[in-house]
């Protein structure tokens, strides 16, 4: 696969949990799309992270956010919310990536704007595919 981009496609993973995170990571290192992941674990600093507050002030933006639904103080559908009502960040497409297979999860999502809904998957190698068609996915479609 060629590089589809002159810099990085930057992923905000939103994720609570370390081992789905770690899982994540690991298959962003495999991927051949060069991929930076920035990681928050709870909804608050997901938003202060995305508005650039305190500790974050120069951090850069993402092309694409990362979303679990089940989130310490702010879940994911309110910090969905957020993104989506801000002009400053409603473009970024989000991802809510859970393991929760409610479809009235995944109808709020949607309702609030979420750009897809995909669950988790199970195993090292499918989050590494995951990782490679989500990437190739969002380069391709101008996200970066």
């Amino acid at each position: 696969m060629t590089k589809m981009q002159n810099r990085p496609i930057r992923f905000l993973l939103v994720e609570d949990d370390d081992d789905h995170a770690d899982l994540i990571q690991r298959a962003v290192a495999t991927a051949e799309i060069e991929i930076v992941v920035d990681h928050v674990c709870d909804g608050e600093v997901a938003l202060a992270f995305l508005n650039k507050d305190g500790e974050y002030a120069n951090v850069s933006r993402p092309d694409v956010i990362l979303l679990d639904i089940n989130l310490p103080k702010l879940d994911g559908h309110q910090v969905l919310r957020h993104i989506k009502k801000s002009n400053m960040l409603a473009s970024i497409p989000v991802i809510m990536l859970t393991t929760s297979q409610s479809e009235l999860d995944r109808d709020r999502a949607f309702t609030n704007e979420a750009d897809s809904y995909v669950s988790k998957p199970t195993s090292p190698s499918e989050f590494a595919q995951l990782v490679t068609h989500l990437s190739s996915f969002w380069a391709t479609m101008g996200a970066v």
